[in-house]
């Protein structure tokens, strides 16, 4: 389990795109917004078996203007945005992370999640942590520069691009993304400071020592349905 700031670290989600705005399409007509959405869902349960409390800004195929998206960020820890790349040639591939500027912690986490994606695809090409906007990467991104708290976008790879377009509809390639972007926001929240307790009898009185147990039930809830 993991506390930040003797609390459970609130992590928000954002799957791009969504509803009428389908995101990139890639191999087979592929969608952006299908693969970004059940990375984003696996991720979060990832997250909460070890701690976290996970919301996603968006739980169904719907589309929520990036306004309402960094709206429902205020009051959490770290935001991660993720999406996947596309361009007009099929040649363009690798995989990337964004940051804005403003917010302590946004480079940080930019940065564990870019290196703990190219230890998981060591074979893809790494196209590295950029500021947006900057030089290197013009373009103007909302969920990085509005964001009320430390925030990075993730672009998982290229949908456009044969090979890796071909994976990210691949349930092993998705979970290898999950596990990747999981251990990147695990790395960040130690990094800030978060105390990592793996004894289960630590773990128990720390639970219950933050309200966490359920005296009725003997447990502590770990579950989603039992998280208040």
């Amino acid at each position: 389990m993991i506390l930040y700031q003797n609390r459970k670290p609130k992590v928000i989600l954002d799957p791009g795109h969504g509803g009428h705005d389908p995101g990139a399409i890639g191999i087979d007509g592929l969608k952006e917004k299908d693969v970004v959405l059940n990375v984003c869902e696996l991720l979060k349960v990832k997250l909460e078996e070890v701690g976290f409390e996970v919301k996603l800004t968006r739980t169904k195929d719907v589309y929520i203007k990036l306004d309402g998206r960094t709206i429902l960020a205020q009051g959490h820890d770290a935001l991660l945005s993720v999406h996947c790349n596309a361009f007009g040639s099929d040649k363009a591939q690798g995989i990337e992370t964004i940051h804005g500027y403003g917010l302590d912690g946004s480079k940080a986490l930019a940065t564990h999640v870019q290196k703990s994606m190219m230890k998981k695809f060591p074979e893809n090409k790494d196209r590295g942590v950029k500021a947006s906007p900057s030089p290197g990467y013009p373009r103007n991104l909302h969920m990085v520069r509005r964001a009320p708290c430390p925030s990075a976008l993730a672009e998982l790879e290229f949908i456009t691009h044969p090979e890796w377009g071909k994976k990210l509809s691949e349930a092993s390639y998705k979970e290898s993304c999950v596990v990747a972007l999981y251990e990147g926001i695990y790395e960040y929240f130690i990094e800030i400071g978060s105390q990592e307790i793996t004894n289960p009898t630590e773990q128990y009185e720390a639970y219950k020592a933050l309200g966490y147990y359920d005296e009725e039930k003997g447990i502590c809830k770990l579950k989603e349905d039992l998280w208040k």
